[in-house]
This record gives structure tokens, C-alpha cells and sequence, in this order.
């Protein structure tokens, strides 16, 4: 009796995981900002919707972030997800020139990335002409 209290516990656990998960919709134009980091000096830096930092992100394990990047720069970029997993989906990893070409100035890209572990990660540009 306490063995199917058990496994009806496992399967409720299961299907409220599953109905629970969510798709994070956001979409984020990368612009040019003007930053003055030491009080002296501005600087051309690249930001979200013209701020930096860029904005955080809150998703949950199980959650889907459908992140659509809007590239407002004068090169290609990509938005990188570190440390998150992709399994079957190297192509949305953001790794610039490895996993997937830049997204083209005045052009967008929608990135599916699934949360399957928790934990705190870092989305940040990438491209060679960014370096």
C-alpha cells in the first residue's frame, strides 16, 4: 500500500513538473549604450534596449526562454547562454563562428533555450568583431 502511495506520489510530482513549465517569451534589441564606469571617461558599450546592465532574466527549471534578439549594432552578434545545457540544440547556443553564424546588423533571431538544470547563468554577446 505504501509502495502505490509512492509511485501516485512520483506521477503527481511528474505531471505537475510538466504543467507547470512555461515558455519565457522576451525580446531584446542589442544597441550601442554610452557607459562612464570610472567617472571620467564615457565609453561606446553594448547593451539591452539602451541600458547596461542588461536586463535579468527569470526562469525556472523546466522553463523555456524564447529570447527573439533584435541586432541594432553595426556587426554580427550572438547572444551566448554559459553553462546552460544544450542537448540537440548546439545551434542555439550563441557561440559565435562554432554553433551558429552572428545575427546580421538590423536582423533578429529567436533562441529557444530550455532549462534543464537550475542554477544562475550569464547571457552575454558574442562575436569575433566584438572582442
Amino acid at each position: 500500500m505504501a509502495s502505490l502511495r509512492l509511485i501516485a506520489l512520483a506521477v503527481l510530482a511528474l505531471i505537475g513538473h510538466v504543467c507547470l513549465a512555461a515558455d519565457i517569451k522576451l525580446t531584446w534589441n542589442v544597441t550601442y549604450v554610452q557607459v562612464n564606469r570610472d567617472g571620467y571617461n564615457n565609453r561606446r558599450a553594448i547593451g539591452v534596449d539602451n541600458a547596461l546592465p542588461i536586463p535579468p532574466v527569470f526562469i525556472d527549471q523546466g522553463d523555456t526562454l524564447v529570447l527573439t534578439v533584435f541586432n541594432s549594432l553595426d556587426v554580427p552578434v550572438t547572444i551566448h547562454a554559459h553553462g546552460l545545457l544544450q542537448k540537440g540544440t548546439a545551434h542555439m547556443d550563441g557561440a559565435a563562428q562554432i554553433s551558429q553564424c552572428g545575427i546580421p546588423p538590423r536582423e533578429s533571431f529567436t533562441y529557444r533555450i530550455h532549462a534543464e538544470q537550475s542554477g544562475t547563468y550569464w547571457l552575454h554577446a558574442h562575436d569575433k568583431a566584438l572582442v
